[in-house]
């Protein structure tokens, strides 16, 4: 499914690894996201992996989902981006709720 776009909060990061894929050795982060509709595993690629933080409510536009291993998947691609809607700061409990931070592949902006 293509097209995608989700609002969630970021719940967990289930696993960091070094992966190697087709175009060579890259960082993979797994966070799951949910909403009041249930939750998701997000594949967070690269620099990808640091924008987000547990707490933080994300929005995905344009993302893609398919099945690995038999479990759905959200991925953003080259079409895709992700923005940080609000930001929870752990060390004193503030929710900032304002457009922090923007992920979009070179050339998108």
């Amino acid at each position: 499914m293509e097209g995608v776009s989700i609002i969630g909060r970021v719940v967990k990061i289930l696993e960091e690894a070094d992966v190697e894929t087709r175009f060579g050795k890259s960082r993979l982060a797994v966070a799951m996201i949910s909403d009041e509709t249930g939750s998701i595993k997000l594949n967070l690629w690269r620099w990808q992996a640091d924008l987000v933080k547990v707490g933080d409510t994300i929005r995905v536009e344009n993302g893609f989902v398919r099945s690995f291993k038999g479990q759905l998947e959200l991925n953003v691609g080259s079409k895709g981006k992700i923005v940080v809607v609000s930001r929870h700061d752990h060390s004193d409990t503030k929710l900032f709720h304002h457009r922090l931070a923007v992920w979009r592949p070179y050339g998108k902006y």
